[in-house]
């Protein structure tokens, strides 16, 4: 189970306690016109709406306290208490975009269901914009990963079917059978309303990876959230034999801008960073073949502890 004590050490933070150096692994800028520019400030406004990072983990660490006492208030008949943990939880609760991301799409089939098409317009809206400010949502477009101990660089390319995160292979050399170009390298469900952010809470929700001090220091974060998933891990990360061609249960790992995903039973994982336009060009050109962007891309990739 990947909850085990053994995949639990497999995913300790010794694994990311090698920060990767990101400072070339931007996309270039794109022009700055007007229209870019109203949309990037409406971005902006809607994202200082929302906690982010340690704040969050924080504030929703605060909030499962506060709903303990708040139970308290309640049985001991305290209404001053109850009033005054309820607007707390509340307003906590608010800078918090998949709360609002999960009330809003609760509320918005409410009310379709009433027939209040307006109503259930705006929930929808306000549903939109706490979505936009969840990152594991937002992870569209290229990226690139290194799979070991071959060091091959493989560029995947990730859309959403609704809320299901699914990463499909652009490049890979012609001998990873479990990777060929165009297949699914790994998918997840990313429905807040499937995947519950109570602490403390058991079955299938998996808890924050929590950092070592260095680790999150380096991050800049104290954990680091995780999903459950399933992917075809590849030739190189599994020598049983026949197994890198199935699905296995594997886990998202965010790490604010970047993230990874592993599969905690093969104690293997494959670290994911957005490339340059650059890149992506000598990717597509070379079909993943990248003799003469090697130096470039160790820079993008530091080397980090096995799982």
């Amino acid at each position: 189970m990947l909850c085990s004590a053994d995949n639990r050490q497999a995913l300790n933070s010794r694994a990311f306690a090698a920060t990767p150096d990101m400072s070339e692994f931007l996309i270039s800028p794109l022009p700055e016109t007007p229209r870019r520019i109203e949309r990037i400030e409406k971005e902006e406004q809607n994202k200082a709406r929302f906690l982010q990072g340690n704040d969050l983990i924080d504030s929703r660490a605060s909030v499962v306290v506060m709903k303990e006492n708040l139970k308290y208030a309640i049985a001991a008949k305290n209404n001053d208490k109850e009033i005054e943990l309820t607007d707390m939880i509340e307003i906590a609760e608010n800078s918090d975009a998949e709360e609002v991301y999960v009330k809003s799409l609760e509320a918005m089939q409410k009310a379709m269901s009433k027939g209040r098409h307006e109503d259930s317009a705006l929930f929808e809206k306000e549903a939109m914009v706490a979505r936009e400010c969840i990152p594991q949502l937002n992870l569209h477009g290229l990226w690139v990963g290194r799979y070991r101990p071959t060091e091959k660089y493989d560029m995947i390319n990730i859309t959403y079917i609704g809320d299901t995160l699914v990463a499909t292979k652009v490049t890979g050399a012609d001998t990873d059978l479990a990777h060929e170009k165009g297949e699914i390298a790994f998918q997840v469900d990313l429905s807040p309303l499937r995947h519950a952010f109570a602490f403390g809470s058991s079955g299938k929700v998996l808890q924050p990876v929590e950092l070592h001090v260095e680790a999150a220091t380096a991050w800049g974060m104290k954990s680091a959230p995780r999903f459950r998933g399933v992917g075809k891990p590849s030739s190189q990360g599994t020598t049983r034999r026949g197994k890198d061609k199935e699905w296995l249960e594997g886990q998202l790992i965010m790490f604010g801008e970047y993230f990874s995903f592993a599969w905690p039973s093969l104690k293997y994982q494959v670290f994911f960073g957005r490339p340059t336009d650059e890149i992506v060009f000598d990717m597509m050109k070379n079909a993943g073949k990248l003799d003469n962007d090697r130096n470039h891309l160790e820079k993008v990739i530091k080397k980090g502890g096995p799982m």
